[in-house]
Parts: structure tokens; sequence; C-alpha cells
């Protein structure tokens, strides 16, 4: 089980980097690469930042520039040493090298001070990176499918904030949408359809649900933009098969604007009342 705890600092004050003697040898075993997990993340603050990022306990990550010398990159492997670190992990090809730290020392100032090092490229905590959501099937990455605008909102990372409301329901003002897509099985959805009033007006009123006003109720009609737009919005997700929406579990309340009476300037406006009262 990983644990979580909050670490600003430590107290322990850091060694000063020295300057070597002599020349020195390559830090890196070979041209292995190898890292060591951690069971443990803890939160981290940079001092002088509000951010509290979460990090394996005590690890280091020291990327140096191409071209170091190995005296350089020597001096400091030594320097961290001494201030009783442990190499764990390192990627020879990009110069990197995973350190584990004294549990005592303030991880603030070896950082600061390695930032000031010329060979150093980067000095970072070893970042906990949480995976973003991925539905199940996720079609993001295959543009035959028209699903390209996933990964170009950023909907996974949302996704892992939420993926919406069974409380909410949206509405999609289209054409109707093809429910047996594959993209709206076991939704909740409320068809709504056109219908004409005996004085020429157009209102929209439930499926199934009869009003005295119209004379001539128009049927629901499916179309191949609605369900786009639907699927867009709110196509349920992760259930292996079909789309993905935006919000996957908002119901959907599909108002069919053309029908069978043909499109009307009436129509769009007269939708507010319906809505608002809850489509009674």
């Amino acid at each position: 089980m990983i644990g979580l705890v909050s670490v600003l600092c430590c107290s322990s004050e850091s060694e000063p980097l020295s300057t070597p003697n002599s020349p020195r040898t390559s830090i890196f075993d070979g041209e292995g690469v190898y890292f060591r997990d951690s069971n443990r993340i803890v939160e981290f603050q940079r001092m002088g930042s509000n951010l509290r990022e979460l990090i394996a306990e005590n690890q280091l990550l020291v990327s140096f520039r191409e071209g170091a010398s190995d005296s350089d990159t020597s001096r400091i492997h030594e320097w961290l040493l001494s201030n009783g670190a442990k190499k764990i992990g390192q990627i020879p090809q990009i110069q990197s090298v995973q350190y584990e730290l004294n549990p005592q020392s303030n991880m603030n100032d070896i950082i600061d001070t390695l930032e000031k090092e010329n060979s150093v490229l980067s000095v970072t905590p070893n970042f906990s990176i949480q995976p973003a959501l991925d539905p199940n099937p996720y079609p993001g990455s295959d543009l035959s499918k028209g699903y390209w605008w996933i990964d170009e909102i950023r909907a996974r990372e949302a996704w892992d904030i939420t993926i919406g409301s069974e409380k909410i329901p949206v509405a999609v003002v289209d054409s109707g949408i093809y429910t047996n897509s594959g993209h709206f099985d076991a939704k909740d959805i409320t068809y709504v359809a056109k219908c004409s009033t005996p004085d020429g007006k157009v209102k929209f009123v439930q499926q199934n649900h009869s009003s005295p006003e119209c004379a001539d109720t128009g049927s629901y009609v499916q179309g191949a933009h609605g369900t786009e737009v639907a699927s867009v919005l709110a196509a349920r997700g992760d259930d292996g098969k079909g789309g993905v929406g935006v919000a996957w579990k908002n119901p959907i309340i599909s108002v069919d604007v053309y029908g069978t009476t043909g499109p009307s300037k009436y129509g769009l406006i007269n939708l507010i009342s319906p809505l608002g009262q809850g489509l009674r």
C-alpha cells in the first residue's frame, strides 16, 4: 500500500561541492538502463512555490548536459555520495542518474546547489505521474473514427477529475440520434419531437407524451448530425464498444428540431419553455 505524507524539507545541511584533484572515470555502469521503483509517495513543495507535488520519497533525478566531462559528473556524483545519497538507477544514453537521498537531507538545498552547476541539465525529484484515464475502447488515437479531438482538448486529464453526472442532463438540439449506433447503450435519453399547433406555431413535446395544443404531432426522426453531436457530448464510455463522449455519465435530452414538419423559426424560441419546465 502506498503511504502519503507531507515533506517540505529536512533539517540537515549539505556539504559544499568540491573540486576533484584528478580526472575521474565514468559514473555509469556500462550501457544498461535500470531504475528503482518506490512504494512510498510523499508530497513535496519546492521552496518559494505554492505548488505541492507527489514524488517518490527521497528520490532525485539528475541529468547532465551533453558533453559533460567525466571529471564534472564524478565530482557531482561523489558529492552526493558524501551527503549520504545512493545511486539506484541510470539511463546512460541521456546522461541521467537516479539517486536515493539520505532521509535527513534537505532536498531543496541539494536541488539549489546542483542547479548552479554548468554540467547539470536538470535536477528534479522523482515525480509520481498518474496515468490519464483511458476508456475502453479508446478511439482517440484512431483518426479514422473521428475522435482526434480527445487528446486535442486534453479530455483524458479531465476524466481523471470527473466523467460527468447522472443528475445533470445535457440537451442536443439538432436532428434525432441513432440510438442503435453503439454509442448510447444503456444511456438515459429523453426524446423530444416537434408538433404543430392549430394557429400554425411549432412546439416541442416529449415523445409519447400527448399535448392538447398540437393538432399534428411530428415523429422523432433519427439523423447523422445529431448522432455525431450527441456522441461528442455524452456517448457512454468505458463499456467496451462504440465511442466515448466528454460527459460519459450525463443523461441526454435529444431534441429533434427537424422531424417531419420541417425547420421552423418558432421552434427554437419555443424550446425554452419545455426544456425549462423539465419537459413535462
